[in-house]
C-alpha cells in the first residue's frame, strides 16, 4: 500500500515517520522528502529559491512548495508498502496512486482521507495508521 500522512507543520508527521521507522515500515519523514520538492512561483510556475530567513507568509503570497513530480512517483514505485509523511502544495495529483490520505483538514476527507487523531498516544496513532486498508 502507498499511504500518504500529511498535514501542516507541527502535527506529528515527523514523528509518525520514526515511529513507523522503528517497527520496520518504510516511510519517509518530511527531512528526508526535501530533496523531492522545490518551490514554485504561484504568477509564473518557475522553479525559485527559497529566502532565508523566510518571511512571514511568503508561501502564501509567493510560492508552492510542491513535489517533484517524476521523484515522487519513482519513490513510490519503489516498494511495496511506503507510508509518506509529508505536506506539498501539489499532493493532490499522486491521490489517485495513493491508498489512504490521512490529514486533519475537512478538505481531504472529500478525497477519501481517512482521519486519525494525533492527540492519542503514539502507539495508538501507528497501529490505527498500520490498520488501514484499501
Amino acid at each position: 500500500m502507498k499511504i500518504l500522512i500529511t498535514g501542516f507543520p507541527g502535527t506529528g508527521k515527523t514523528t509518525i515517520a520514526q515511529a513507523l521507522k522503528s517497527r520496520g515500515r518504510t516511510a519517509c519523514d518530511p527531512q528526508s522528502m526535501r530533496s523531492y520538492m522545490h518551490n514554485d512561483d504561484k504568477t509564473t510556475g518557475r522553479h525559485i529559491r527559497q529566502p532565508k530567513p523566510v518571511p512571514t507568509g511568503w508561501y502564501d503570497r509567493v510560492a508552492d512548495c510542491n513535489w517533484d513530480s517524476m521523484k515522487v512517483r519513482k519513490l513510490i514505485d519503489k516498494d511495496e508498502d511506503i507510508y509518506i509523511c509529508s505536506l506539498a502544495a501539489n499532493q493532490a495529483e499522486f491521490y489517485d496512486i495513493l491508498s489512504h490520505k490521512t490529514h486533519f483538514e475537512n478538505s481531504l476527507i472529500s478525497h477519501g482521507a481517512t482521519v486519525v487523531l494525533a492527540n492519542l498516544p503514539i502507539d495508538d496513532v501507528i497501529q490505527e495508521i498500520v490498520g488501514i486498508r484499501s
